[in-house]
């Protein structure tokens, strides 16, 4: 009868367990969603300050052609991009699959940007897809830590 109760207990504690990881990536994965929609706000209200904060301070970019991007390397682009008044741009993330675990998470994505010149008629449009890393900090919160990202082409 001993033998049971111990068996019971382990097994309780493993179903315990279990359900408490499964939580915490679901719980992960929202935190994440809701990064990325920041993100693609604070983009989009061109607000360097913030849109930065979403990258992690080891921060690499993988895009074909170009050179690694580093974090002060996107910020500085992207501090570029924003003090360009003659763009209008919008970015819009669509998020394909997002998968998170203690340390670390993937978003898999595809993006659309809109960029129109102040004096042109119609805008342009491109998207992109690939896949953004996510690093948990040492305050809890999560961060983009690798990132790469390839035009999407479409079959003809």
């Amino acid at each position: 009868m001993k033998n049971i109760l111990i068996v019971a207990a382990v097994v309780v504690m493993l179903i315990t367990t279990a359900l408490a990881q499964s939580e915490t990536q679901a719980s992960s994965a929202d935190q994440i969603k809701a990064k990325l929609v920041q993100w693609e706000e604070s983009f989009n209200k061109r607000n360097l300050t913030n849109f930065g904060s979403f990258y992690a301070e080891d921060y690499v970019g993988l895009y074909p052609n170009q050179p690694d991007q580093t974090y002060a390397s996107t910020l500085n682009e992207y501090d570029r991009l924003f003090q360009n008044k003659f763009l209008a741009i919008k970015l819009e993330y669509d998020i394909l699959e997002i998968e998170a675990g203690n340390d670390f998470g993937f978003t898999r994505i595809v993006e659309t940007s809109e960029v129109k010149p102040k004096f042109a008629t119609k805008s342009q449009y491109a998207q992109d897809t690939g896949l953004l890393v996510w690093k948990k900090e040492k305050d809890g919160g999560w961060k983009i830590y690798r990132s790469s990202l390839f035009p999407l082409v479409k079959e003809k």
